[in-house]
């Protein structure tokens, strides 16, 4: 990527993927009735999520990146430019 313009991509990307399940959950109030994917076997579920000019195999390494236990809080707060407390809410 490198560009600026791509390495803001990629952080839109991130934060497009931290906010989906709120998203989703927001979206599942208003369905009354409906049950999703993660109702039925116990575990969250996060949509696949594209984001225009980030190609799909680097936005699964930024998803698999954002989801591991060893990366801290701190660096995807950093990079995506999002204060602490709201990034360890939505990881």
């Amino acid at each position: 990527m490198g560009s600026r313009h791509g390495d803001e991509a990629c952080r839109d990307h991130v934060r497009r993927y931290l906010e989906a399940p709120f998203l989703a959950d927001e979206g599942r109030l208003v369905l009354a009735g409906w049950v999703g994917v993660d109702d039925l076997f116990g575990e969250a579920v996060w949509p696949d999520i594209a984001t225009a000019g980030v190609p799909p195999s680097l936005c699964r390494a930024l998803e698999d990146w954002v989801t591991q236990e060893s990366t801290p809080d701190e660096d995807v707060a950093d990079f995506i430019g999002w204060p602490l407390p709201k990034v360890r809410e939505h990881r």
